[in-house]
């Protein structure tokens, strides 16, 4: 297993679901680069929970757009629909059998290219924009997505063969009615390897693709897994909880460290982007259920002093409720973890920045410190998708990180920022996901409920509270609780979306629905 800390604090992408959206424009790039030639015919298939529903999320917009080579935060993929029909693809959309998989948020593509090659992938897109690919024309397979990989595909068995060539070490190969895949992660030195490779009997393709992350992978083991090792190594190295995570990222990516300081650099840039975008009271989320104005209304009441909370968390539920606003309007967000909970940590960390002048590398030491958490618990097998795990997932998940970032601006150390995240985790353990039929209500506002979680959290540890559990018993409790969260808690139908106000909102959302599809498909 590999995570990124860009996993956990990334990727840039325009609203509303880093799962319905950047997640698909990733799947879609995955269909490109596994398209002998342009894709022209795509059938998109949907699960059959997630068919009514992918319109609110521009699923098919990120699908599409994925397929023409759109970056997760290209500024033309609202219209990526239009663009690719006007380079000739044709989308036809349906959905595949429930029994199939579990995972609302798994999709298939099929994909008939211009040179008449049929392809298909199956992925899951599993929250934060991270994906999993399933299956490559049916054939199952397991990949890391920041590994550059060559495929062969041939009308027969030739792993012998093809050992010979490339060496047996980490060729992998399957079968599907009749369809033989091999493939091996490959950094292609050589051309002339691809041009043996195709004059192989019985061989039909032979293709090298870039990765599907960028971020680079070194293949080595990963520094730590868990808290207590990170400990461990600040205590021994006298390091802080932020350069252990950036040895783990260089040790992970094999890239430098100046490299990995400027992509977290360009996140912190565009968090300060979405709350003044969400201040400005523009926004206009899809649906109207909000209004695109209560960020704005909020910071108005601090100013008249009608606010009982203080000025700098005020102003943190403020900014969080904005950017959240912001992105529900298809507006350009960092994913902390996803896109669900992209408000908070920008809401806590500018509202403290203009408080107590802390500086952008301070910001950025911060948000190193606060992936921390996040790695740890995706090596447990936290999810972090709503629909997968409850919004514990990711309003949960992002309180705890945020607690870490406030907890390391505070001058706490390795420990403190640990516990930080701990009592936040508690805080909000068993949060269900309920959004009516988008990501409006409750997701914009629940992110103020999150801020506000992380600011006590921070400040109780900073006073000298410690938590009675360590992180790794944290992130172990949140993974039993989402495996035994029952599916009806999970991306709908419970709580506030079965209230009456839901069921009558539900109407006004469906004839948007069907207008916008109507227009655009």
């Amino acid at each position: 297993m590999d995570v990124s800390i860009f996993d956990i604090v990334g990727p840039i992408m325009l609203g509303p679901s880093s799962s319905g959206t950047a997640g698909m424009v990733r799947i879609g790039a995955v269909g490109r680069a596994l398209t002998c030639g342009e894709p022209k015919d795509v059938e998109i298939q949907f699960h059959p929970n997630n068919l009514t529903h992918y319109a609110g999320c521009r699923s098919h917009l990120g699908l599409a757009g994925g397929l023409m080579g759109y970056a997760t935060n290209e500024p033309d993929f609202p219209n990526a629909f239009e663009r690719a029909k006007e380079r000739g693809m044709h989308f036809t959309i349906s959905c595949f059998p429930k029994e199939e998989s579990k995972d609302a948020m798994r999709v298939r593509l099929i994909i008939n290219s211009d040179q008449n090659v049929k392809t298909s992938v199956c992925a899951v897109s599993v929250g934060g924009g991270n994906i999993v690919v399933e299956s490559i024309d049916e054939v199952p397979v397991t990949l890391n997505n920041y590994t550059p990989y060559l495929y062969i595909w041939s009308d027969r068995d030739l792993t012998a063969e093809l050992g010979e060539i490339l060496g047996a070490e980490g060729l992998q190969s399957g079968a599907k009615d009749g369809i033989y895949l091999t493939w091996k992660t490959w950094n292609l030195e050589d051309p002339a390897v691809l041009q043996s490779l195709r004059a192989v009997d019985g061989v039909k393709r032979a293709e090298l693709l870039e990765p599907f992350f960028e971020g680079g992978f070194s293949g080595k083991e990963p520094l730590f897994r868990d808290y207590s090792e990170i400990l461990a190594l600040c205590e021994q190295e006298k390091v802080t909880v932020a350069d252990a995570m950036l040895r783990y990222e260089m040790n992970r990516s094999g890239l430098p460290a100046e490299k990995i300081l400027k992509r977290m650099r360009e996140n912190w840039e565009c968090m300060k982007a979405s709350v003044a975008a969400g201040s400005s009271g523009e926004a206009r989320p899809m649906y109207g259920l909000d209004d695109g104005q209560n960020g704005k209304r909020m910071l108005k009441a601090i100013q008249q002093g009608k606010t009982l909370s203080g000025s700098v968390l005020g102003k943190a539920v403020a900014y969080g409720v904005g950017v959240m606003e912001y992105a529900v309007s298809m507006g350009c967000i960092v994913a902390a973890p996803t896109c669900g909970s992209s408000g908070i940590l920008p809401g806590c960390l500018v509202s403290l920045q203009e408080a107590y002048g802390y500086s952008d590398e301070q910001i950025v030491q911060a948000l190193m410190s606060c992936t921390s958490i996040g790695i740890i618990m995706a090596f447990d097998g936290v999810r972090f998708s709503g629909v997968a795990a409850g919004c514990q997932g990711e309003i949960t998940v992002s309180a705890a990180m945020a607690a870490q970032a406030i907890a390391c601006l505070g001058g706490g150390d390795a420990v403190q920022i640990g516990d930080a995240a701990c009592l936040a985790v508690k805080g909000m353990l068993g949060l269900v996901c309920d959004p009516m039929q988008c990501i409006e209500i409750p997701c914009i506002k629940r992110n103020g409920t999150g801020i506000a979680n992380a600011f006590s959290s921070a400040d109780m540890v900073l006073s000298g509270i410690r938590s009675f559990i360590s992180p790794d018993d944290a992130s172990f409790a949140l993974k039993d609780v989402q495996d035994h969260m029952p599916e009806y808690l999970r991306g709908g139908g419970c709580g506030v979306a079965c209230t009456p106000a839901a069921c009558r909102a539900y109407e006004q959302i469906r004839r948007m629905d069907e207008e916008y599809l109507a227009k655009n498909l």
